[in-house]
């Protein structure tokens, strides 16, 4: 057996989740990857890692909400479809199970905007849920979306979005049929203007924090 451990901090310091992945070798000798997450308290580490999650092949964690109070992970048993769940990490409790369209097999699958919203991408299309309202938005390409591109018109999915640190912004990238080069475009959230921006065979890493 070998065994890999990745550790994801929240933003107090406080806590520290950790997701492991132990492989086995199985008859064929390719190995199968069992994986699994745990919490840790540092303000008492006389206590063990508690187990958040139970081991899975599909498992993934996805880090803490902003304030540090809630941690999300999701497991996709069952292609494509997967399950997003957000923990309380003071009290255990679990705060909301999410069921998402994860075609695009996501590993960062939610992207924090504030302690109260996420973004979340899902069959395609882009979607903004609030915590304290219990509700879901749709943000591309949704309500008064004005798709200036030929892709966009086309009806061509967005597969990752990364927010502004304002969230007044995203960058949205989109494949257009088999091609191995994407597509870039920014988003204005105020105006929902959606403008080319580049094609790339690589991922942006971000925006500046101005």
């Amino acid at each position: 057996e070998n065994a890999e451990v990745y550790p994801f901090w929240s933003a107090n310091k406080r806590w520290l989740a950790v997701q492991y992945s132990t492989i086995k070798m199985d008859s064929s000798s390719s190995g199968v990857t069992i994986n699994g997450l745990g919490l840790v308290d540092t303000t008492d580490l006389s206590q063990k890692m508690v187990p958040i999650a139970s081991l899975g092949t599909h498992i993934h964690l996805l880090g803490f909400s902003p304030d540090s109070k809630l941690l999300a992970y999701m497991d996709s048993p069952e292609y494509p479809n997967a399950l997003i769940t957000l923990l309380n990490v003071e009290t255990g409790e679990t705060v909301l199970k999410l069921t998402i369209n994860n075609k695009m097999r996501f590993s960062n699958a939610i992207f924090w905007l504030d302690s109260d919203r996420f973004s979340y991408i899902s069959d395609g299309r882009i979607y903004m849920y609030s915590i304290g309202t219990k509700k879901t938005s749709e943000v591309y390409p949704g309500p008064g979306v004005k798709q200036f591109t030929e892709y966009s018109e086309k009806g061509y999915s967005a597969d990752w979005v990364l927010w502004s640190p304002d969230t007044k912004f995203a960058i949205l990238s989109i494949f257009p049929g088999e091609s191995s080069v994407a597509n870039f475009f920014t988003f204005n959230m105020e105006t929902k203007v959606v403008t080319q921006l580049a094609q790339y065979s690589a991922t942006p890493l971000g925006f500046s924090a101005d």
